[in-house]
């Protein structure tokens, strides 16, 4: 049996519907994440018989993800600060019209396609480098490991697995709340068998 590894993305948060940027800070789940939460738990009950592990974010909102999906799998769970998103600084809390006022540099740059420190936080050269790593260190053993996490993360990790490199998540769609990419290893490294599945949320799901 080989090495799969399942990205989740958090739950919907009320930063995410205000359209807030959340970096490190912001709170828990809204109700419409919960839900998510809990529907991705029970599709993962039913579907996924031959996991071994859970490793997470630290953060509040992934925590709350986490929580149901615990609750049904009797697994192991490690906690690594690595599959946090990226460190938006003083970015954090507020709008892209906000941000576009209060850091109009910053922002018209990362707008472009440049990859400003943003807030005075992280680049996406940054954040790839520690996802990448955490993804490496999944490599060896068999059996499935669920990682949940947040969008930036899953779409570095994806990139890192297909050699595309930090740029390369221009190339990925934007990953959905609790929406799931499949990545399994072989001979020739890792494979992308599924991107973004959200057949599990029923209507749930918000743009």
């Amino acid at each position: 049996m080989s090495r799969r590894v399942v990205l989740i993305r958090h739950g919907e948060t009320v930063w995410n519907a205000e359209g807030r940027w959340q970096g490190h800070d912001g709170g828990g789940l809204s109700a419409l994440g919960r839900a998510q939460a809990a529907a991705a738990a029970a599709h993962l009950a039913r579907e996924a018989d031959d996991v071994v592990a859970l490793v997470r974010s630290d953060l509040e909102r992934v925590e709350a993800t986490a929580a149901p999906i615990l609750a049904r799998l009797d697994v192991p769970e490690r906690v690594d600060a690595r599959w946090r998103e990226i460190d938006v600084g003083s970015w954090s809390g507020r709008t892209h019209a906000e941000v576009a006022e209060v850091d109009p540099e910053g922002y018209a740059d990362w707008v472009a396609g440049g990859d400003p420190r943003r807030g005075g936080g992280e680049t996406d050269d940054e954040l790839h480098a520690r996802v990448a790593a955490a993804l490496d260190e999944l490599t060896e053993g068999s059996g499935t490991v669920l990682v949940v996490t947040h969008g930036g993360p899953v779409r570095h990790a994806v990139a890192s697995a297909l050699g595309l490199g930090a740029a390369g998540r221009h190339r990925l769609g934007r990953a959905s709340n609790t929406g799931r990419s499949t990545l399994q290893r072989g001979r020739g490294g890792w494979r992308l068998l599924g991107y973004d599945a959200t057949d599990h949320l029923d209507g749930l799901a918000r743009a």
